[in-house]
Formats: structure tokens, sequence, C-alpha cells
């Protein structure tokens, strides 16, 4: 069964249209940023600008609003900056509280606005008998870091995967501090 250990508290973020509509690029590093977006400000401020998406996932959901982005190779903050043209004239980063620093070091150096949308929350709805589960699988880093917070630790025996290489380094990280 399929069990989010995260709920998205959405950030006040006054000005969203107005910022995003001096941007002439636009990153998407997940589908809730997707989601978010699309309910503050609809999809046609989206379609005149160029969007980059950090993986399939984010894209597809893109896609849904039929906005087409430019879709990283390698699916993660690495492989979104390497898309990105030296040229723009202004990015906008939507993102999550607990994003990792990449993308916001990497634009240091041009014209953009960050924005915190939103902040994952730990959240476990019901006490979670780890006995039943044959294997856990962990979607992003925040996943990794809200199991920590409400369980502790990785169960021994079980089965563990992860959505990707930054995921994994998350687990491996979790899993070190454990010993």
């Amino acid at each position: 069964f399929h069990l989010p250990l995260i709920e998205i508290e959405p950030l006040e973020t006054p000005s969203l249209a107005e910022t995003l509509t001096k941007a002439s690029h636009i990153l998407f590093t997940s589908k809730t940023t997707v989601k978010l977006l699309i309910e503050r400000v609809g999809v046609d401020l989206l379609k005149s600008k160029t969007l980059l998406s950090i993986g399939k996932v984010t894209t597809a959901h893109l896609k849904r609003w039929d906005l087409f982005p430019l879709t990283a190779e390698e699916e993660t903050a690495e492989g979104l900056l390497h898309m990105l043209p030296q040229n723009t004239s202004h990015v906008a980063y939507p993102h999550s509280t607990l994003a990792r620093p990449v993308i916001l070091k990497a634009l240091e150096s041009r014209p953009h606005t960050a924005i915190p949308l939103y902040t994952p929350r730990p959240r476990l709805p019901f006490t979670l008998d780890l006995q039943a589960i044959d294997e856990l699988v962990f979607t992003s880093p925040s996943t990794v870091l809200a199991f920590e917070q409400l369980i502790g630790f990785l169960p021994t025996g079980k089965k563990i995967s992860a959505q990707g290489q930054v995921t994994q380094a998350a687990i491996d990280l979790l899993q070190l501090r454990a010993k």
C-alpha cells in the first residue's frame, strides 16, 4: 500500500504572478511545484515561458496541462542546471524549503528569483506496523527525512528502494547514522 509520510504546507507567496511575469525561464523540480503554481497563477502565464523540468514525473504533470518543458536527462538538480542556457534574462525558481542548495548556489551569478513555495512536513496518519511491510520505497530525500523523524530508524530485513540517486544518498546517510 502507499503511505505518504509528508504533507505539503503551502507558503504565502505575495506577488507570485508578477514575479513569474518577469521570468524568461521557470524551473520545475517536483510535481508539487507544478500543482501549486497552476493553482495560484493558472496555465496561461506559464505557456509564455521556457519551462525546464527536473525529470519525467514532473514533465508528465506539466504535460497534463498542455505545458511542454525541456526535461533533464539526468534527473537531478545538476541535470536541470546543465540544461539552463547561459543567456537567460531571468530565472524563476519555485521550490520546497527543504530543497538542496545546489540550484540556488548556481543561480547566484545570474538574474533570478527564488520562490519558497511550500514546506514538506512529516506526518504519520496511523501507527505503522513495520512487520507487515516487505518493501519501503522512498520517492524523495524529504520522505527519508520524514521517516527518520517519525520512525527513527530503517528496519532491517526489508527491501529499501529509492527513486533517484539523491534519494538513495539520503537513505545511505540515514543508515550510516544508525550505525
